[in-house]
């Protein structure tokens, strides 16, 4: 995509985000009562004064802190278990109903499990997070590493190369752009493990606070730690968009205005 295309894209996206808050600005009140959907302004008021007694922040941290902890432990787990059973069939095939019976268990189902296991702590969250993005990781590697070409690896060991200067050299590579999708996906989903946890059991976090605002009916407030969630999600994308773009910078460019790869 040329710069000038993507800032069309970036503008087309600006113009659709204001019209949303506007129509939703114009329709609290005369359309829908403010008490259903609150309003933008009396969001960002909100937001605002919760930003400076420090109260979004002490509910946010835990929250990420969570998600984050969560989010290394899964992703690194999937990341080795995926490498290793991708490489040996016969693994797999041992593993496969174990990892398909767990995988079939609604993860959700689980945090009051891990609640009584772990206690009311983050240690709970941490747990229901690793294993939300465990899953959603490990089937992305696992099938970049199944979908390495056997052709290239028998050339690379025709050449006296290594196992693991083919891993090396061939299949990480190859899986990068898997293992990326994953990690991309396990975002959003780490932040509504930890969120879920919280609405179990917790003192604060952001699904604490969500719940306790719901219970009293404060509809702005819900709403605007909403908002927070979204920003904390968009934010952990772009910089892993980011991040993907610089290790994966080897890769050709496609769709250039020249119509060629480069």
């Amino acid at each position: 995509m040329g710069r000038g295309a993507y800032w069309r894209v970036v503008g087309i996206r600006v113009l659709l985000l204001v019209a949303i808050i506007a129509a939703w600005e114009l329709a609290s009140g005369p359309l829908i009562k403010p008490f259903w959907i609150s309003s933008p302004s009396r969001i960002v008021t909100y937001l605002m004064t919760a930003i400076e007694s420090g109260e979004a922040l002490r509910h946010t941290l835990p929250t990420v802190q969570a998600a984050a902890v969560g989010y290394a432990w899964g992703s690194v787990l999937a990341v080795i278990a995926g490498f290793i059973l991708g490489r040996y069939e016969q693994a797999w095939r041992v593993a496969e109903p174990f990892l398909m019976a767990v995988q079939g268990i609604p993860k959700i189902a689980l945090a009051p499990l891990f609640i009584i296991w772990f206690g009311i702590g983050i240690t709970s969250k941490i747990v229901l997070v690793s294993l939300i993005v465990f899953f959603l990781v490990f089937f992305n590697v696992l099938g970049g590493v199944k979908s390495v070409s056997v052709d290239l690896k028998n050339t690379m060991r025709l050449l006296g190369a290594s196992e693991m200067e083919t891993l090396r050299k061939v299949v990480l590579p190859a899986t990068l752009p898997w293992i990326f999708v994953g990690l991309r996906v396990s975002i959003p989903n780490a932040m509504i493990g930890a969120v879920v946890g919280e609405f179990m059991a917790a003192s604060r976090g952001l699904g604490y606070s969500i719940q306790l605002h719901t219970s009293r009916f404060d509809i702005t407030a819900a709403l605007a730690l909403v908002t927070i969630i979204m920003a904390v999600v968009i934010s952990c994308t772009a910089l892993l968009s980011r991040i993907e773009g610089w290790v994966l910078r080897w890769r050709p460019k496609v769709g250039n205005p020249q119509g060629s790869a480069l």
